[in-house]
């Protein structure tokens, strides 16, 4: 309830001082009683210290009203603490005697305080009279009832204990007793009266210091030194600690005070002594001023003689200071900022230029001052300024914004204004300061960031943002012709990505701008192109009545590939797929119409090269459904519905099966089976490629472990997408899906595995992908390259890239006959590949005849229905356990 005597906001700036010391004779012994003891001596300081500086009655009796209140809980500590040792006994209850004694004369001059006469005498001798009772009460009081306590705790009866406190306080220690309360009384009223006289003094003291304090206010208010110089005497008055003038004279270079520049003291001293013998009416001068800390002001001084004698000797002279810093350094920044300046009258007249100003307009003062300040302004940038100029220059005073300015050669520049207006003390304009900054600058690096926004970078032709912005406007005026369509067309140039592989992004770069010269001249003024990024492109054509109009201009531009582009010096063909979107038909906002058109261009794309294909719903259908079996794919491979078939290899000398390829199979609950053509490409596109092809080698190689145990030399063939390996460039470990680690723990060599890539793994990142191979052969794995003979340039692979087979496209064995090109081009196939090292699967043989010729070709492998479809496991095992096929 009650801690440490805290100071409180009344106490703040209080003069503390002992009127009743505390020290040792005053323990009794009981530390909760000692440490109340002291608290109630830190009251009673408390309240002698607000008495001694007369402090506010209301502060008196906040201060008495605490010491009261801990009076009567320290009372109630030391009764439990002595009924808990001698309860019953005459001396306890003549000690709670004392104590309410104590508390009805408290609290009786608590209820009559309101109508003492003289508050602070009377307060006064109730201090005294707390002083004396406390010290009687801790040094007799208490301290023999300590000495009771303290001998029953040591095992005497009460009354034994009783004798032995008698004994503790007679004699010497009766004397002290008395002696020490003779002296608190005489120190208390002494020390309080002395306390008394000093507050008082101290009071006088902080009046006088505050009289000076508003004297010293009244005279530095205007911010000017005042100086007083007795010239007889040669005395000097101050009102601040400024230097005056004749100290800014007689000072050395190492005196305490600031003296006059070098450039300045020649003529103020001329000008002092001009003033002092009477040759001018005043002292005014303005210098420069150097201070100690090495920092120049400057410092307009005023000064005059006040009093002469009969002959005109100067006797006194008065004067002021006046720090003007802040003034020149305002003229030296309007002399030599880099912003043009210009101050006008309250009639627009020019009074001020700067020279900023005179370079940006490439006027002279000669020729502006006098002049109006609209003289200035191009008249056909101005519009409605000059009423909006007035009429917010009349409201508040101020104006800003950008205009054009004349300027002397004829010419005009941006500029930004702003208006400012100084007004009279009536409130009446008195003059306008104009800034005027250039803004040439900045409107040519707008102009660039405006088109690097909007323009690609490559082909100078409006980017995505533009187009978009071209097809809104294009889409607005269309509404207001019902009779005509607005066609949007989206071209991708594909093969983009083989060329810069083979020749470098700079080869693919030049193709672009060849690509973007036919579309140009094909185009001529019927159409707006742009860029999209990468090989696409995006065309709008409007007005369009029919669709022979888009059927026409679509052939023109699929006809540019039929010639070949030259990249250093060789001839490259490539293709396009374009897509067509009409509105409003397909849709009436841009956002739409872009997206559409994106569909169909990738319906065209799978229709074949060099074709187009028109927007239809079925396509966004399209998009949904392949977004939707996203989602379940990630389901079926969690859930049991992805398998792994087997197609077996077989030799084509013996028929035996000596190899498989690993097929995936996806059996959904509800569709049934799903073709792989389907699903693949969908789990490329979300990457879920990767974890699906990590789970089909595993289970391919855990199957391949057991087929070793009867064809030993048994190899497995899994197909691997460029996304995996791409996937797997991206990372530095060498085992990244830890396939090497798995075939360990198997127990089987890397010989059992034969990864099959297309000819879409070579194009990416050739070294790491090289890398990536070369590491696969170290541990043992074969490369097979997957539909040889169908790519872009498959032959310069063999001779980059690690390949240990090659697997002739069923395109090519589909119609094999003897004597026919088809034979022609797979015995040349297999030729080529035995003369590097490389051995040659036949893939899609389903005749007798198939199987014979290629064979006689000198084939090594042959694959396809002939010899079975793709299985599942327990199929495949048996028929590798039924030998040779027939």
């Amino acid at each position: 309830m009650f801690g440490e005597v805290n100071q409180g906001k009344a106490d703040q700036g209080l003069e503390e001082f002992e009127i009743f010391p505390w020290n040792k004779n005053l323990e009794t012994g009981i530390q909760t009683i000692d440490n109340q003891h002291r608290q109630l001596v830190a009251l009673i300081n408390r309240l002698a210290a607000h008495v001694a500086d007369k402090a506010s009655e209301l502060t008196l009796n906040e201060v008495f009203d605490h010491l009261a209140a801990y009076v009567n809980y320290h009372f109630q500590t030391e009764e439990q603490i002595w009924h808990s040792f001698i309860a019953g006994d005459p001396s306890f209850s003549a000690h709670q005697e004392v104590h309410n004694g104590f508390v009805e004369k408290v609290t009786a001059w608590r209820n009559n305080r309101s109508n003492l006469a003289n508050h602070d005498e009377v307060i006064g001798d109730l201090l005294g009279f707390l002083t004396h009772w406390l010290a009687y009460h801790i040094l007799d009081s208490d301290r023999r009832m300590a000495w009771v306590v303290h001998a029953l705790q040591s095992g005497l009866d009460i009354e034994a204990a009783k004798k032995k406190a008698d004994l503790e306080m007679s004699g010497a220690m009766k004397v002290l007793i008395d002696t020490v309360l003779a002296m608190y009384d005489s120190l208390s009223a002494r020390t309080l009266d002395l306390l008394r006289e000093r507050t008082e003094r101290r009071r006088a003291e902080e009046a006088l210091q505050a009289s000076e304090d508003r004297w010293k206010f009244v005279l530095d208010g205007a911010g000017d030194g005042v100086w007083d110089w007795d010239i007889v005497n040669d005395e000097i008055f101050r009102s601040t600690q400024s230097s005056t003038i004749l100290d800014f004279l007689n000072v050395g270079v190492d005196g305490e005070s600031g003296k006059i520049h070098p450039d300045d003291i020649g003529r103020v001293r001329v000008a002092l002594k001009d003033h002092l013998e009477g040759r001018s009416a005043s002292f005014v001068n303005e210098h420069r001023v150097v201070h100690p800390n090495g920092l120049w002001s400057w410092v307009l001084t005023r000064g005059k003689v006040t009093a002469r004698d009969a002959s005109g000797l100067a006797l006194r002279m008065i004067g002021t200071h006046s720090d003007v810093t802040e003034r020149e350094l305002a003229m030296i920044f309007f002399q030599n900022t880099n912003e043009g300046m210009v101050v006008v009258d309250q009639n627009e007249r020019i009074i001020a230029i700067n020279p900023a100003f005179q370079r940006l307009s490439g006027f002279g003062s000669e020729e502006l001052l006098g002049h109006s300040m609209s003289d200035l302004w191009k008249e056909d940038s101005l519009g409605e300024l000059p009423g909006v100029l007035s009429g917010r220059l009349a409201v508040s005073g101020a104006w800003s914004g950008e205009i054009w300015m004349a300027r002397s050669n004829g010419e005009s520049a941006p500029v930004y204004l702003e208006l400012n207006t100084v007004s009279n003390p009536d409130g009446s304009p008195n003059y306008r300061i104009c800034l005027v900054g250039d803004l040439s600058e900045r409107k040519l690096r707008d102009q660039t960031i405006w088109r690097q926004t909007n323009f690609d970078a490559l082909t100078d032709l409006p980017n995505r943002y533009m187009m978009i912005d071209r097809l809104t406007q294009h889409l607005t005026s269309s509404f207001l012709d019902t009779n005509h369509k607005v066609a949007l067309l989206i071209f991708d140039l594909e093969r983009l990505r083989d060329v810069n592989s083979v020749f470098g992004r700079k080869g693919g770069d030049g193709l672009i701008r060849q690509m973007v010269e036919r579309l140009k001249s094909c185009l001529g003024n019927n159409g707006v192109l742009g860029r999209l990024g990468g090989g696409e492109f995006v065309i709008i054509l409007s007005g369009i009545s029919d669709l022979q109009q888009i059927d026409r201009c679509t052939e023109a531009l699929l006809e540019q590939f039929e010639s070949p582009f030259v990249i250093n010096n060789e001839n490259v063909f490539a293709t396009g797929s374009i897509g067509i979107t009409l509105a409003p038909d397909d849709g009436d906002d841009s956002e739409t119409l872009f997206h559409n058109a994106e569909q169909a261009m990738y319906q065209a794309k799978n229709l074949g090269r060099n074709r187009h294909a028109y927007y239809a719903a079925f396509m966004q259908q399209g998009a949904q459904i392949r977004t939707r079996m996203a989602n379940e794919l990630r389901q079926a491979l969690t859930t049991g519905q992805l398998a792994v078939h087997y197609q077996p290899i077989v030799d084509l000398h013996s028929r035996q099966i000596v190899k498989a390829e690993a097929l995936l199979r996806w059996q959904h609950p509800v569709h049934g089976a799903i073709s792989p053509a389907t699903f693949i490409p969908i789990a490329e596109e979300c990457g879920l490629i990767v974890e699906i092809g990590n789970w089909v080698f595993r289970e391919a190689a855990s199957k391949a472990a057991i087929w070793r145990q009867t064809v030993p030399n048994f190899q497995i063939g899994i197909n691997k997408s460029p996304i995996q390996f791409k996937d797997e460039c991206d990372q530095a470990d060498a085992d990244p899906h830890g396939w090497f680690t798995f075939l360990a723990e198997l127990g089987i060599p890397g010989e059992t595995v034969a990864i099959e890539i297309t000819e879409g793994t070579l194009m990416g990142d050739q070294p790491k992908v090289l890398d990536r191979m070369l590491e696969m052969r170290r541990r043992g794995m074969s490369i097979s390259l997957d539909d040889f003979g169908t790519g872009y340039s498959s032959l310069s692979y063999l001779q980059r890239f690690p390949i240990d087979f090659i697997k002739i496209d069923r395109s090519f064995v589909m119609h094999l006959t003897a004597g026919s090109s088809q034979f022609a081009l797979c015995e040349a196939m297999i030729v080529m590949a035995h003369k590097l090292g490389i051995q040659v699967v036949a893939e899609g043989i389903e005749t007798e005849e198939q199987n014979r010729l290629i064979a006689d070709a000198g084939c090594d492998y042959g694959q396809g229905y002939l010899y079975s479809k793709a299985v599942d496991w327990e199929t495949f095992s048996f028929l590798l356990s039924d030998g040779p096929l027939e």
